[in-house]
């Protein structure tokens, strides 16, 4: 895939000896000349190069003078250093020609950059050595071309339909600290935006939540392999709720190596699929209780055995215990607060109900099959005496990460 990027030439001709001028005429001296020039069509062929004077449109010629050019003596007797811009340079050396010691140099041309992460900010630039000789002449010739990492988006409708807020964050880490971008639901011209990186390892962490039952979202992938005029087109995509995977593609655009990645953490509710026996028919939260699959009425006694499965294959995002009994309600009152008992965000029903045997708090979070015993805590209810024919019911609450949801009443009595 071609892009049309801008590209700076620089040619470098060091010339020693005296010139028809007499420039640059001392011995032990050569004459260096720079022109620039740049290429409308970024490609891996050498541009045609042109004098400054004609190197296209103004605004082209413009970019060109904010370059920065450095050219350091690295050896030989005596230094030389010189640091200016495109325009400094052409401003100074009128004919294009400096003279310089004898010597071996480093040249260095960049075009402006404001940080290791900017939006719309190309960056171009090359660096090398020449050699000046006497009674030689040497020709360098340098393209400046891209140095940094171009980053886009682009969502697919499955994507922008699952989730209602999403964020898609990218991170490089750079020895002065990390530099990120971020793409967010909130911005109208998301996928038009273009984020440049410096060249290092980046991380792309996508942050959402879920428009059907508001479940948060999280993935984090890294890349690791980056190269210099990389173009990283990020396909994100999700599969509709009932689905499984979630992926991004990344599209070397300049080298032509597209790699589908798949990111862990979005992984979607399986559902039936006809030519599949072997899929899930049913996803949503299902309770078991195999001695008393009806949930039949029961009756207290002093020793229980209630044993009671709880299967969420799109995994518990919250479980709440409702109780309706005369003889429990105050006392939960005072101890949790309240009789409605949320096992993992309530941090008193959490420690009061885990001191009793009960699954609570990351014990239920995120699984896919708990185990939810009553054997302990119903027969301190028959100890307290309730009264005879009483009912106490209690109501499990379970919602997956999917927002499907289990209401189911367990209603136990006092016998007479």
């Amino acid at each position: 895939m071609k892009k049309i990027l801008f590209a700076a030439a620089v040619i470098l001709s060091v010339l020693s000896g005296c010139s028809k001028d007499g420039a640059g005429s001392e011995e032990g001296t050569g004459r260096l000349q720079l022109h620039f020039g740049y290429a409308g069509e970024y490609s891996d062929r050498t541009p045609q190069l042109v004098p400054a004077s004609k190197a296209g449109a103004a605004s082209d010629q413009e970019f060109l003078d904010t370059f920065t050019v450095t050219i350091e003596k690295i050896s030989g007797a005596g230094s030389f250093s010189l640091v200016c811009t495109v325009a400094e340079f052409n401003e100074a050396y009128a004919d294009g020609t400096i003279d310089l010691p004898r010597g071996e140099y480093s040249v260095d041309v960049t075009s402006p950059s404001s940080g290791n992460a900017a939006w719309d900010q190309p960056v171009y630039g090359v660096s090398d050595t020449f050699v000046i000789q006497e009674n030689t002449r040497t020709s360098l010739d340098l393209v400046c071309s891209l140095v940094n990492v171009k980053v886009t988006v682009n969502l697919s409708d499955n994507f922008r339909d699952e989730l209602s807020a999403y964020s898609i964050i990218v991170t490089g880490d750079y020895q002065d600290g990390s530099a990120s971008l971020t793409w967010s639901s909130s911005d109208t011209g998301l996928e038009n935006r273009e984020g440049y990186f410096a060249v290092s390892p980046l991380t792309v962490e996508i942050q959402g939540t879920r428009g059907v039952g508001e479940s948060e979202v999280h993935a984090t992938y890294k890349i690791e392999d980056v190269a210099a005029a990389d173009h990283y087109i990020l396909n994100i995509d999700a599969e509709p709720t009932g689905e499984a995977g979630t992926s991004i593609t990344i599209d070397y655009s300049v080298n032509e190596k597209p790699v589908d990645i798949v990111i862990p953490g979005f992984d979607e509710v399986p559902v039936t699929d006809p030519d599949d026996p072997d899929t899930p028919e049913d996803t949503a939260p299902q309770l078991i209780w195999e001695a008393n699959p009806e949930f039949d009425p029961t009756p207290l006694s002093e020793t229980m055995e209630v044993n009671l499965v709880v299967k969420a294959p799109a995994r518990i995002a919250s479980f709440v215990v409702d109780v309706e009994s005369a003889t429990l309600e105050p006392l939960l009152t005072m101890m949790v607060g309240s009789s409605s008992m949320d096992l993992i965000g309530n941090e008193q029903a959490v420690t009061v109900l885990g001191g009793l045997g009960l699954p609570v708090g990351d014990q239920l979070l995120g699984q896919t099959e708990v185990d939810f015993p009553l054997s302990t805590l119903l027969p301190l209810l028959y100890q307290l005496e309730p009264e005879a024919g009483s009912e106490h019911t209690f109501t499990l609450k379970v919602a997956d990460e999917a927002g499907q949801e289990l209401v189911q009443d367990l209603v136990f009595y006092m016998p007479e």
